[in-house]
């Protein structure tokens, strides 16, 4: 009985020395996304893809900066100024 408790207690000594000399495991988390910056009055004169894509009627006070991609307001709205609807023109990005 001896015998077996003395091998068993190598064993967890072993194991312990081996698992204090690992090297530590490293779990890579998915990157969070970037905050959106603030949104700005944009500056004039606009590049022609912005002028192009602006609607008829928004006023240049209404376009606004984020992160370099152009938007207007539009009531309580906030529009990309686009070619799609969708997608914003960002000549800066």
């Amino acid at each position: 009985m001896f015998l077996n408790t003395h091998k068993t207690l190598a064993a967890l000594s072993l194991l312990a020395l081996v698992s204090a000399c690992s090297s530590p495991v490293v779990i890579s988390l998915p990157e969070r996304p970037k905050e959106p910056g603030p949104v700005l009055p944009a500056t004039q004169p606009f590049p022609s893809a912005v002028n192009a894509a602006l609607p008829e009627g928004i006023p240049a006070s209404a376009v606004k900066v984020q992160d370099g991609c152009y938007f207007y307001r539009f009531g309580d709205d906030i529009r990309p100024v686009s070619f799609d609807g969708t997608n914003p023109i960002c000549p800066e990005a």
